[in-house]
Order: structure tokens, then sequence, then C-alpha cells
């Protein structure tokens, strides 16, 4: 039994040994092979440092590939002349599944951006989160990101976003910086501060951080942070930006064009450069587009469009197109269903994350009382100091409005425009709008008509607010700038009028009709009167009874035929907010 036990464990003992020798010569080979080559795989990693594309294609294709190289030719391609983000992307995608750091901060970018890959914030921030685990700053800035506007799944977390911003600053990732900037420029996990985003946004742009220097343009642009207004070279700046690597920079370009502040005004251009950046960098440009559509400067309101494009928005992380879209469904909104519950949710939700703007929205809501949000006046002035305190110019503008109207107590010019004042002197063009309607009155400051007028006229012409024209309309029209004025605020009234603003329309109609300081045209007036009344406007119902019934009926049919109530130019569109123009993207 024994004796047959041994022989036949012979051919495995000796199987055993043939395979250990054959495994100690392999290493063996192994070893001289890779001495052998040692000086080639050296070779080969310099020549991919030094440029060679061809070198670290084939370091990038052995098996385990060499992470550096396939980042390497990731960036080659993402960052060339003729960039190439498909093949940058495969290349990301690669040193990131076999372990890369940085390779799984890139692919999160071009997850996030839909560079190379369909738009994913999801997978961008698993992507984010593994290499920022591993200690890689671009992925901790692009996590940091993603908390502080609550995308990709991982929940609203300002807090923790500025941490991780911070970290990646400290360490030299000039992205983790301008994010910073970002942040302090719109109040976003921190209180806002100007001056602070521009210190992140110079130190960034120093070191060649596009978005830094986005960033110093943006501040540029609106003469904030300490910097001396400069619309025009902001304009350059967007503009170069926008034909090169940051689309999200094309908001600004199409938001010049359409004031026509630091760039001649050019309602075509200004809506295309909006619609590529809405298209291709969504968010950005999303929201301005909304309010375009809305009756904000377009050829012709268009209320489903505007709705989509403030989805659009809200789709991709912008609160203020959420509150935008919420506010549509309290009041009711064509292409929307009137749904007060989910659009008071969506408004508070939007408020809740940290916007300013959502919030400052909420604060008009609860002044008036819509749906599920409760008349509460009180709250509303609250909610609009707090704005206000945050450094919001808009927050403050309504905030004086609440005082002058007396909703925390009796109206108060002398409390408001001091309001209106801070809300203008931080860039808000109904700030100084209402501050220009308090010198042309003498309401809270000393009666001056002339400089009343002319800062209506900025306010409307060069910084975009169409209550600044509607209160320079009537103004003119009634006669604050004299009887050779009258001409110019009835065409301001029916330029606004095209756009939507109902009350222009009643005010050129009435002139017309009255033929004061313009050729009495009654017909021409009546037109007007009763465009504003089928748009729904009560006074405008009530002013078309009186006018001959035949006439009426007329006008109903010439405008169920025409669309629009005369042929005139539209008027300038409102700016979007910082945030909700183009807030800078990873």
């Amino acid at each position: 039994m024994t004796t047959y036990e041994q022989e036949s464990n012979a051919p495995v003992v000796w199987t055993a040994i043939g395979l250990t020798a054959a495994a100690a010569i392999g290493i063996i080979f192994w070893l001289w092979w890779r001495s052998a080559h040692a000086g080639d795989l050296q070779a080969l990693q310099d020549a991919c440092k030094g440029g060679e594309q061809a070198a670290c294609t084939e370091l990038c294709s052995r098996v385990p590939p060499d992470v550096d190289a396939c980042v390497k030719l990731g960036r080659d391609y993402s960052e060339g002349k003729n960039p190439d983000f498909i093949r940058a992307a495969r290349y990301f995608d690669k040193a990131c599944t076999a372990g890369s750091p940085e390779g799984c901060a890139r692919i999160g970018r071009a997850q996030y951006n839909g560079k190379g890959v369909p738009r994913n914030v999801d997978a961008a921030a698993k992507s984010f989160e593994t290499a920022c685990g591993k200690g890689n700053q671009l992925g901790c800035a692009g996590l940091g990101h993603l908390l502080i506007f609550g995308r990709g799944g991982k929940g609203h977390d300002p807090k923790r976003g500025i941490q991780l911003a911070e970290g990646a600053c400290k360490a030299d990732e000039q992205r983790g910086c301008a994010l910073l900037g970002l942040a302090y420029l719109n109040g976003l996990g921190v209180k806002r501060d100007a001056e602070k985003a521009r210190e992140y946004f110079e130190a960034s742009c120093k070191k060649g951080e596009e978005r830094g220097c986005l960033g110093k343009a943006i501040l540029l642009y609106q003469g904030q942070g300490g910097v001396e207004r400069d619309a025009k070279k902001a304009f350059g700046i967007f503009e170069k930006a926008c034909n090169g690597d940051l689309t999200d920079a094309c908001a600004y370009v199409g938001m010049s064009y359409l004031t026509g502040v630091g760039a001649e005004q050019n309602t075509a251009r200004g809506v295309r450069a909006l619609e590529h950046a809405c298209e291709d960098a969504p968010p950005a440009g999303c929201a301005l587009l909304g309010e375009l559509y809305s009756g904000g400067g377009s050829e012709r309101p268009n209320p489903q469009k505007a709705i989509s494009y403030f989805q659009r928005a809200c789709d991709h992380g912008l609160p203020d197109g959420c509150a935008a879209v919420g506010r549509a469904m309290l009041v009711g909104a064509p292409g929307l269903p009137h749904d007060e519950k989910k659009g008071a949710k969506l408004v508070t939700d939007a408020c809740e994350s940290g916007s300013a703007h959502a919030c400052t929205t909420l604060a008009m809501l609860e002044a008036s009382g819509a749906g599920p949000i409760a008349h509460d006046p009180k709250k509303a002035v609250a909610r609009a100091k707090d704005t206000c305190d945050q450094g919001f110019p808009p927050g403050c503008t309504l905030l004086g409005g609440m005082v002058m109207q007396g909703l925390d107590g009796k109206p108060d010019p002398d409390r408001a425009t001091p309001l209106f004042k801070k809300g203008c002197e931080g860039g808000d063009g109904n700030g100084c709008g209402y501050l220009g309607a308090a010198l042309i009155e003498g309401r809270g400051v000393s009666r001056d008509m002339d400089r009343g007028l002319e800062m209506l006229h900025t306010a409307c012409e060069q910084m975009g607010s169409l209550q600044a024209c509607s209160m320079r309309a009537r103004a003119l029209t009634l006669g604050a700038g004299g009887k050779g004025k009258v001409k110019e605020g009835v065409a301001l009234a029916e330029r606004l009028c095209q756009s939507g603003e109902l009350s222009s329309c009643l005010l050129a109609g009435i002139a017309y009709i009255q033929g004061k300081g313009i050729k009495r045209d009654p017909k021409r007036g009546a037109r007007f009167i009763v465009v504003a009344c089928a748009a729904g406007f009560p006074s405008a119902c009530e002013l078309q009874k009186r006018l001959p019934p035949k006439v009426v009926e007329e006008l109903q049919e010439e405008i169920k035929t025409a669309q629009t109530p005369a042929a005139a130019p539209p008027p300038v569109a409102a700016p979007p907010s910082l945030l909700g123009g183009a807030a800078p993207m990873q």
C-alpha cells in the first residue's frame, strides 16, 4: 500500500518540481528582460514627457497602462488647437479605471460638461469623489462645486463644498480658488463679499486659471469689488473666452449685445450668443433667455419658450431658474400646469438652497400671497432685508419698495430712498430706476428733475431695467422733461408695449387719443388700448368700453392678424444676476 502510494505520487511530485522550476526560470527571464529593457522603458517615458505622442500611446496601450501617459494623451487631445474631446475622454477614463486620481478628476469634468461623453452629473460626482478621496485637488474642487450647488446626487452641502474649495486652493489648485471667488461673489455658502471674490479671481487669474480671469471680467463689467467699471474692456475678455474653451462666457457676450453695455446693441447677436451658452454650457444663458422671452426684450414675447428656458436652467441646477418655473406654476403660464403646491415648493426650495435671487422672488410672493405661500408682509420684509444684508442689490431695491409702500408699518420715503440707492450702487438697474423716480418726485430726497430723468435713462438704456424704462416713459409722456420730450416718452411706451409691458400700452394709447405733445391719432391710440385689454389689463378694458364698438371690432380683427401693436424696435433686455446669467462651470 505504501509502495503503491509512493509510486502513484511520484509523477505529482515531479510535476510540482517541474512547475516550480519553470516558474523560477520564468521569473529569472522576466527579471533579465526587465533589466535589459529598463532603458527602453525609461526612454519611452522620457519621450512621452517630451511631447512625443507615439511614445505616450505605446505606454498607455500596455497592460497595465502607464496612467501618467494616458492622462497626458487626454490633456493633449482636450487642450490642443483642434481638440478631440472623444479621444480625450477615452484616455481619461482608461487612466481612472487603472487607478489614476487625476484621470478620475478629468473624466469627471468631461462628464459634467458633456465633453466627449454624454453629460452625466451623477457620474461626474462619483468620479470627482473618487479622485478627491485619493487626494487629487482638482477632483476636490469639482466635488466642492457640486456640493455648493446641490448637484450630482451628493446633496446640498455648501459648508463642505467651501471647505473642499479652500483645501484645493491652499494646495495651489487654481480651480478651487476660482470657485471660492464665485462663492463670495454670489453668497454661496459664505457671506457675499465682492472684494474677497476679486482677491480669489485675481490670484487664480495670475496663475493662468481662465475662470479666475472670467471672474475678474464680471467684476469689471459690473464695477464691483472695488474695481472701476469698464464694460467695454470686460466685453473683450468675455468674447475671447467665448471663442475659446469657456462657452459659459458666451452668456455675458449675449448680455452685452442685448443691453448695449460694453458692445453695440445687437439683439440678434445677443440671442445667438445666449443660445450657444445655454445649449453647450447650461445653465449659463438659459435664465436670461427665459427673461428675454417673458417679455424682457425679445422681438415677440413667447411664454412657452420662456418657460422651457427657465426649466432647462432649473434642470441644470440653477435655483433662479427653478424659482421662475415655480412662480409661473403659481400664477399660471402657457405650457405649464397650474400647480400651486409644486410651484410653491420650487420657489421655497430654491430659496433654501441659498439663492438670494430665489429668496427675493419668495419675498415678493409673500408680500402679495400666492397659493400655499401665505400673505405675510412681515415675513416678506424680513426676507427682503436678509437678502439685502447679504449684499444682494435687488434685495435692497425690493426692501426699499416695501418700505415705500408701508408694508412694515407707515410708508417711509426717507428710509426707502437710501435702500434704492444701495441697490443702485450695487449694480441693480431697478434700484437706479426707483432712485431716479424719487429724485423726480422729491420723495425722501431733494427734488432734482434733470438728475432723476438722467438716472432713469441710464437705468433703462444701459442697465437694462424695464421698470426704469416704464417710469421714464411715463415721466416724459406726462411732461416731466418738457413739451419737447413727450414724443420720446410715447415712443418708449410703444416699445415697452410691444415687449408685453401692458401699462405702457395704456400710456401710449391715452397719449395718442389726447394728442398732448404729439400729433393726435385716435385710431392708433385705440389700438394700443385694445391690445392691452386683450392681454388682460383691467384698466385698459375699462377704457375700451368708452371706444366706439365698431372701431374695437375692427382693431381686434387687425390684431389677430398682425399679432403686434406697432412696428417698433425691441427694448433692451434685463441683465441676469451674476449667478443666473453665467455661473462659471467646472
